[in-house]
C-alpha cells in the first residue's frame, strides 16, 4: 500500500504526480517556541510530524522536485504601492 512518507513510490512509479492533498496542522506551545507541523493524508488517514518549518519544506520539496526556497519573497504578491 502507497503511504505518502514512501521513498519508493516516487522511484517506482512511471506516471508524474499530478495531485498531493495534506491536511496541515501548525501548533507552538509559546509565542517563542518553534511552529511544527503535523500532515495528514485525506486519502489514508496517515499522519507525518515535522518539529520544523524548515523540515517541512524539505518534505514538499522532495515530494514535488521543486525547490520552494528562494522562489519568491513574502510581499511579491501583496505589494500594495
Amino acid at each position: 500500500m502507497y503511504t505518502f512518507t514512501s521513498k519508493s513510490y516516487l522511484m517506482n512509479n512511471p506516471q508524474p504526480l499530478l495531485y498531493l492533498a495534506y491536511l496541515i496542522r501548525l501548533r507552538r506551545s509559546s509565542e517563542s517556541a518553534p511552529w511544527r507541523v503535523i500532515i495528514e493524508s485525506p486519502h489514508t488517514g496517515e499522519r507525518r510530524g515535522f518539529a520544523t518549518l524548515g523540515q517541512f519544506v524539505e518534505f514538499l520539496e522532495e515530494r514535488t522536485g521543486e525547490s520552494l526556497r528562494g522562489s519568491h519573497s513574502p510581499d511579491q504578491n501583496n505589494n500594495k504601492t
